[in-house]
């Protein structure tokens, strides 16, 4: 099993088609070539006016022999957990935001990262409200050609009411919430040229299968929607903090928070897959200790979908665990 501690500034950049909405991102990215974005830092690493962001100054992460006793901890879990058939592939990636220090565990591998790609459609949406404040109060009637709840094997557990009106925001919460794929087809299709520009803002490396109908990313690149979030260098820190805030109201509570005390916060955002016998699942996001906040984010791939919540809640207790002890 490989692991990794070095940072690298290599990216895979692809201009591809994303598989729920072919064309959108190509289309972005054509209409705003000429254009870049600047992520801003502040040099305040914490504020008391917001309860999810510790805006600070970007810096370069590096290993230390501090997570020495941690990486074998984790490994060896991992390594457990395999070899049980709870699963057949894992990537983990832990990042300690009070001083940058990471962790990986094939944290390049490539997956299909599914449901995951709606935290990055949100964040999309955040930054072009700040542009155009009364988008997310539109309000859009949802139809029956809105639906799209079929091929979700974690569904929500309300669905949207046909005929009824909903604001933009709305339909954002749903989608993160309860990871709504009606929701997801509305922002798409209401968001044509603008779905997708967190992916060209921030230059994030996302790879695609030759025939540009499925996308891939690792946990390592798409950790850095997280860090960015909890930064509060691309949204306002408004925005960045209402995004977290969001994500904290998560449904899905077999993964990662399972592993994790009922009081602590965690904003994550799960997604999962199927490819015949093959299954995905993952989970990535924030766990608001106290004392010490981080980063933690996990790709599995398996045979059984029901054992794949087992594997991210087991890595994610001993993450935990292993924080407590290093207090």
């Amino acid at each position: 099993m490989k692991k990794t501690k070095e940072a690298s500034n290599v990216k895979n950049i692809s201009i591809i088609f994303l598989s729920f909405a072919v064309g959108g991102l190509l289309m972005y990215i054509l209409i705003n070539e000429k254009e870049s974005f600047v992520p801003k830092f502040s040099e305040n690493r914490y504020t008391d006016k917001y309860e999810y962001i510790s805006p600070l100054l970007e810096c370069d992460t590096y290993e230390s022999d501090e997570l020495a006793w941690f990486d074998n901890k984790i490994e060896n879990k991992a390594e457990e957990l395999m070899s049980n058939g709870n699963t057949t592939h894992i990537s983990y990636y832990f990042r300690d935001f009070n001083n940058g220090v990471w962790f990986g565990i094939n944290e390049k591998e490539l997956f299909s990262p599914a449901s995951l790609f709606k935290t990055p459609v949100m964040m999309s949406y955040l930054k072009q409200g700040e542009e155009n404040p009364e988008l997310l109060s539109r309000k859009i009637v949802f139809t029956e050609a809105d639906k799209n709840y079929e091929k979700q094997n974690i569904k929500p557990v309300t669905e949207m009411e046909i005929g009824k009106s909903y604001t933009i925001e709305d339909v954002i919460n749903r989608m993160i919430i309860y990871s709504d794929n009606s929701a997801l087809r509305i922002l798409l299709r209401e968001g044509n040229s603008f779905a997708y520009r967190v992916f060209y803002d921030l230059d994030v490396g996302i790879q695609s299968d030759q025939e540009g109908l499925e996308n891939f990313m690792s946990v390592y690149e798409y950790s850095r929607f997280f860090r960015i979030l909890y930064n509060g260098s691309y949204l306002d820190f408004e925005n960045s903090n209402k995004a977290l805030e969001i994500l904290t109201k998560v449904d899905f509570k077999d993964g990662l928070v399972a592993g994790i005390p009922l009081d602590i916060p965690v904003a994550h955002k799960f997604g999962e897959r199927q490819f015949g016998n093959e299954k995905q699942l993952h989970d990535c996001g924030i766990v608001y200790h106290p004392e010490k906040p981080y980063l933690i984010c996990i790709m599995t791939r398996g045979k059984d979908l029901e054992k794949l919540p087992h594997v991210i809640s087991e890595l994610s207790k001993v993450t935990y665990e292993e924080i407590l002890k290093s207090k």
